[in-house]
């Protein structure tokens, strides 16, 4: 009796264990690895950055959003990837002469670094919601400046399978990325006199994108 007690207690601890891993997956047709293309030529998909400094608050878009995200709808966590781009020549805060700072080489240096990255190393804590929507935290190393620094930014992922309603965005199946985080100035070499005063050093960003499994 004991025997069997201990055999049915075991089963039920490798159930409960293996449950969270079974059930990160994305309840859609699609099979084997799907990649999302974030490049939209209308300039939909942004980026928006803000800075809160003593002497002035700054915010402002991006349009020149790009890169993939790729996984295996039947195992989102042990297979995504994910290479995001931002061009720095797209940054816009609503002052010509202050995107022109910006851009500059004594802060962003968009001709030296045309682009801004993040590069996925892991999703962590991921878990998947009505089927179809996954929250977790996304690893990875953001490069501002040339310089990478590793992050850790909350994203939801929202996968949207092609119909009517959706191709009136994009053919294929498609993805929404939200995703946001902080990135420090002085960690990526950014060095001014203004620095701290009218320019905050830690940066906040937010990524909102939708890609297309059917845009190559």
């Amino acid at each position: 009796m004991r025997t069997r007690l201990a055999f049915a207690l075991a089963a039920l601890m490798i159930v409960a264990a293996a449950a969270p891993a079974l059930a990160q997956k994305f309840d859609v047709p699609a099979k084997g690895m799907q990649t999302f293309n974030l490049k939209d030529e209308r300039g939909r998909n942004q980026a928006s950055f803000s800075s809160k400094a003593p002497i002035e608050d700054i915010s402002g878009t991006a349009s020149g959003l790009g890169g993939t995200v790729s996984f295996d709808p039947a195992n989102v966590p042990g297979t995504i990837k994910a290479d995001i781009t931002v061009e720095v020549a797209s940054m816009k805060t609503g002052i010509d002469m202050r995107d022109d700072h910006m851009r500059g080489d004594k802060w962003l240096d968009a001709a030296k670094f045309p682009t801004i990255t993040f590069t996925l190393t892991k999703l962590k804590d991921a878990k998947i919601q009505k089927g179809t929507e996954l929250r977790g935290i996304a690893v990875g190393t953001f490069t501002l400046h040339g310089v990478p620094q590793t992050v850790q930014l909350p994203v939801t992922l929202t996968y949207m399978p092609a119909s009517e309603k959706t191709k009136a965005r994009a053919a294929g199946d498609l993805l929404v990325v939200r995703a946001k985080g902080k990135v420090s100035l002085t960690k990526a070499g950014v060095r001014s006199e203004l620095l701290g005063s009218k320019v905050s050093d830690e940066i906040e960003f937010e990524f909102n994108a939708v890609g297309s499994n059917a845009v190559k």
